[in-house]
């Protein structure tokens, strides 16, 4: 890929929308629709035979895209948060290039702060210990 294309801000928000929907799309449709017995795979639980932080969260999102908020939250609780951020994300994208200024992109690059990373580490280790529970 040219490395001019790379720098064209119109380029890089396009790219960044559709790896936003489409990585949610490819996630979501094989769970939703039960392609191919994709339902529920995990390369970490087949291993280890631990759920990993994120096991449920494609579920949960089809639960979630169902209108079932409490069961969606039951079955992961980053769910919802994680189905809003990416919702902001491509919106924030799109009035990006509205408005012809890339605002969004400069900000996710920005080094996270010790206190956030911490915060964040803390939830992922909470959901991870709250899908090991619900297997035991």
């Amino acid at each position: 890929m040219p490395v001019s294309l790379l720098k064209n801000f119109y380029f890089r928000n396009l790219a960044a929308i559709f790896a936003i929907l489409g990585g949610y799309a490819l996630y979501l449709l094989p769970q939703f629709f039960n392609i191919g017995g994709i339902r529920g795979f995990c390369m970490f639980r087949s291993l280890t035979r631990i759920p990993c932080p994120g096991c449920g969260m494609g579920r949960a999102s089809v639960l979630l895209s169902q209108g079932e908020l409490y069961s969606a939250f039951l079955m992961h609780p980053l769910a919802i948060p994680f189905a809003f951020a990416a919702s902001v994300a491509v919106i924030w994208l799109i009035l990006d290039l509205f408005k012809g200024k890339e605002t969004l992109l400069p900000l996710l690059t920005q080094k996270m702060k010790w206190p956030y990373f911490l915060v964040l580490i803390a939830v992922i280790v909470g959901v991870w210990g709250w899908n090991i529970a619900k297997v035991f």
